[in-house]
């Protein structure tokens, strides 16, 4: 395997850390025996920033424990069965991966074996940009081909028959829509579209948990409501387009990015049209996230008329985070300007401790009982409704 172009090796490769790790893997070697792979050089080609550092290695997982072993070197067994090893140096983590074929997939799961060759692990990969690799002095292998073309095209293309790399494994419908939102430009590709739109009822195959992990990966780009709108005109995950908006989603995006407080739970209920349930079918929340949709829509309710004195109420019961998402909901939906003034009191009014007890109503004669708990909840509805006044106190 020839490269078909070298780079001056940038900061993260050069760091002493990587540099021990590949060392340590042969990457130093006349012949490479470890290269970069996948999302680091997609990411350094694009002048984009690299968060996680993947290894391609020609040495078989137990070679690879061996030679962390003998130089020291911690490594946690992540995925021994698929070839995977995570090395440890200080705080950073460098994910090792031997090179693989496919035996057998069935959607969900693939049998694999080791291989020495480079072109064989490259065409079991998802998309032509995520085959590239790069040795540590910065000679950058195309093993297909044609992933330094479509880089530059910014072209999101299935490696091989679109069909068939999806047959592999489902997921990788959702992982097309979500690589172009964040990495392509233009149209897309459309054999990968017509792919996507035959195989879109596999999904439901997947676990909710993978689904739901993907998904919200898409919902987290700067603007995730283009590719939606072909996503859901794909057929793919289609029932939860029912309410969807999508200018209301890139409203509210707009605002979050503007006011710099993106929060993905606000971005799901913008697609579901502000109906909780909508997306029960695809999608497993934990508790926390259905008690902050819960919370969003109960400020909701509480802003339909927006004031200061409504945006303060609704911080009294559910907080500023969902006061403000909630706000930028209602604008969304309306297509309306945002009040500056409202804003800050969403994001710093703090909300006072109601100044009544329980104590200070039974030194007055109240005994302790439900009768107590309803005076004190009816003295609170009565403090919220003056919009929250100093000095407060119970009065016969």
């Amino acid at each position: 395997m020839q490269p078909a172009r070298h780079i001056t090796p940038t900061d993260w490769m050069l760091d002493y850390k990587c540099v021990k790790v590949m060392r340590v893997l042969g990457g130093f070697e006349e012949t490479p025996q470890a290269l970069f792979v996948g999302g680091c050089v997609r990411n350094m080609l694009m002048e984009k920033p690299v968060k996680d550092i993947d290894i391609a290695t020609s040495h078989h997982p137990l070679q690879v424990i061996e030679r962390l072993q003998a130089a020291g070197v911690r490594f946690v067994p992540t995925g021994l069965d698929h070839g995977t090893v995570t090395a440890l140096v200080e705080d950073a983590s460098f994910e090792i991966t031997t090179l693989r074929k496919d035996i057998d997939t069935n959607g969900r799961h693939a049998v694999i074996a080791f291989t020495q060759k480079w072109e064989e692990d490259a065409i079991r990969r998802d998309f032509t940009i995520n085959t590239l690799l790069c040795s540590i002095d910065g000679a950058v292998y195309d093993p297909t081909g044609m992933g330094l073309a479509d880089l530059e095209k910014r072209k999101v293309v299935f490696v091989g028959d679109a069909s068939e790399r999806i047959a592999e494994d489902y997921l990788r419908i959702l992982r097309f829509f979500r690589i172009h939102a964040e990495y392509g430009e233009g149209e897309m590709d459309s054999d990968a579209l017509n792919a996507c739109k035959a195989l879109a009822d596999k999904i439901s195959q997947l676990s909710k948990e993978r689904v739901m992990q993907e998904f919200f990966k898409i919902l987290r780009v700067s603007d995730p409501a283009p590719v939606l709108v072909t996503m859901f005109g794909c057929d793919v995950m289609k029932s939860m387009a029912k309410n969807f908006k999508p200018q209301a989603l890139k409203s509210l995006c707009d605002l979050q990015i503007r006011h710099n407080v993106m929060d993905v739970m606000a971005r799901l209920l913008a697609v579901g049209g502000m109906k909780e349930t909508s997306f029960e079918e695809w999608l497993v929340l934990s508790n926390a996230q259905k008690k902050a949709l819960e919370s969003y829509s109960r400020a909701f309710e509480i802003l339909k008329s927006v004031s200061k004195k409504a945006i303060r109420k609704a911080i009294y019961e559910v907080g500023n985070e969902a006061v403000l998402q909630s706000y930028f909901l209602r604008l969304a939906q309306k297509n309306e300007l945002p009040n500056l003034d409202i804003i800050d009191v969403a994001r710093y009014w703090h909300a006072p401790e109601f100044p009544i007890k329980a104590d200070q109503l039974i030194e007055k004669g109240f005994s302790r009982g439900p009768a107590l708990g309803k005076k004190l909840k009816e003295l609170e509805e009565k403090w919220v409704a003056k919009d929250f006044p100093e000095g407060y106190a119970y009065k016969k």
